[in-house]
């Protein structure tokens, strides 16, 4: 009797040990991607220093637009409240990383765009949307370009 209290105590000190590892255990980046997101902000960089740009870039109906990336590649954008006139449409299509992990590719039936992907964690994904002018010297004349980021934000 004595060896079979030794022995149980072993079995459930590997059962619990066994279980910590799998809630220590990285998610993938499907598993960070794969939920749905807002909008939240827009950021440029400019001379090494990010800068928020969302009050010059970000439109009134775009923050209430949800995209929802699904692990078995779909995506769908869903237009919130505010339309712009009606201007914007529901989209959906697949969704597919490329280079190694460092691109974001959206396709529908009718577009097909490439994000580079600057940050991806649990709750932020930061997309290279676009390189825009901009006046880095304070001289008032575009004189540069730079990177506009979005950055969305888990609903």
């Amino acid at each position: 009797m004595k060896k079979f209290i030794p022995l149980s105590l072993v079995l459930v000190t590997l059962l619990v040990a066994s279980c910590s590892d799998d809630k220590d255990a990285t998610p993938s980046n499907t598993d960070l991607i794969a939920k749905s997101w807002v909008i939240s902000k827009y950021e440029i960089e400019v001379g090494g220093q990010v800068v928020d740009y969302t009050d010059e870039e970000m439109t009134a109906c775009e923050g209430d637009n949800v995209v929802t990336l699904t692990k078995d590649g779909k995506y769908t954008q869903t237009v919130g409240t505010n339309t712009c006139n009606g201007d914007e449409t529901e989209e959906s299509g697949t969704w597919s990383f490329k280079n190694n992990e460092k691109t974001l590719s959206l396709s529908s039936s009718n577009d097909s765009r490439d994000f580079t992907i600057s940050v991806l964690n649990a709750t932020t994904l930061r997309l290279l949307v676009d390189e825009i002018s901009y006046d880095t010297n304070g001289d008032g004349v575009n004189d540069s370009k730079v990177p506009l980021y979005a950055v969305l934000a888990v609903k």
